[in-house]
């Protein structure tokens, strides 16, 4: 018999909590919100290259000229004792530079674990590098040779392989940070001038500006056009309509883009571009420059004979 409201102790109780129910996330959606995410990174870009830094006192040619040396220093040594240094000096520099550690360390560990863990990983059994198992994993019959391969008796991984896997992890890592270093302490405008001491071409500069911008505008303008969608829509659509949507997007987005390139190069026309981009005025290095570079030159060479 079922008593009433008042008399049922489970009436008034709360319902059981969702903590096992998944949300699930439309593939289209979360494209969204990833170009989202990538607008606010660069926004908190710039701002962090407006903060009271180590790094942000330097001018951006040195800066860009140290991360060049840097990368081909890190590409030539061979010992993780090297490498382990680079990455505690490049912490120290992070530090120094009060950049947030966390949503940085996250992508540099990201691009580490990937291209330097899960692509060589096969790298660390004795099939592709020479040197005994230290960790059987298979042991076969006999050994085998096919073509021009051969397959040992015993299949484990070796302290070569894992020593080149450790080494090419932390190469890329420190790559990797080096140009996040640098991206997150200059300006972009400033490192696009920064880049003529490297002979780049100054048409090539101008391209990269004005499409590094779009970026931005076109992440805008996908997302206003989603949520215009959605404020339409008293529910929701099929997979079918879902991908006609997309595709009719895409095909806008691409008149659109071959517009807005017609209307940027009639503006600069008009304003007097005659195919060729105005130089840019520096200022003379100061001496805390010149200190940075000394310093910089310093640590490199104590690198280079570690």
């Amino acid at each position: 018999m079922d008593l009433p409201p008042f008399l049922n102790q489970n009436a008034h109780r709360p319902p059981p909590p969702l903590s096992g129910l998944a949300v699930r996330t439309p593939f289209l959606e979360r494209g969204i919100h990833h170009l989202a995410r990538i607008t606010r990174e660069s926004y908190l870009q710039w701002e962090s290259s407006r903060r009271d830094g180590l790094l942000q006192r330097v001018d951006p040619r040195v800066k860009l000229l140290l991360l060049a040396s840097f990368l081909v220093l890190v590409s030539l040594k061979r010992m993780l004792a090297p490498q382990l240094g680079i990455a505690l000096l490049i912490l120290l520099l992070f530090l120094g530079s009060r950049v947030d550690l966390a949503p940085l360390y996250r992508r540099i560990l990201g691009a580490a674990f990937l291209f330097g863990v899960l692509v060589p990983l096969p790298s660390v059994l004795n099939l592709f590098t020479g040197g005994e198992p230290i960790l059987p994993l298979l042991h076969l019959r006999r050994d085998y040779h096919l073509w021009l391969y051969h397959i040992p008796q015993t299949i484990g991984i070796t302290r070569e392989g894992l020593h080149g896997l450790a080494l090419l992890t932390l190469r890329i890592a420190n790559s990797v940070s080096f140009s996040l270093l640098v991206l997150h302490t200059t300006g972009f405008p400033e490192l696009l001038k920064a880049l003529r001491v490297l002979r780049v071409p100054e048409s090539f500069i101008a391209v990269i500006a004005l499409a590094y911008k779009y970026v931005f505008i076109f992440a805008r303008t996908l997302e206003e056009m989603h949520l215009a969608k959605k404020s339409r829509l008293l529910g929701s659509l099929d997979a079918a309509r879902t991908r006609g949507w997309a595709a009719e997007r895409m095909a806008f987005f691409f008149h659109k883009t071959q517009g807005r390139c017609d209307e940027i190069f009639k503006a600069m026309r008009s304003r007097g571009f005659e195919h060729q981009v105005p130089g840019y005025t520096f200022r003379k290095l100061k001496s805390a420059d010149w200190g940075a570079v000394l310093t910089a030159a310093t640590v490199w060479l104590l690198f280079f004979y570690w």
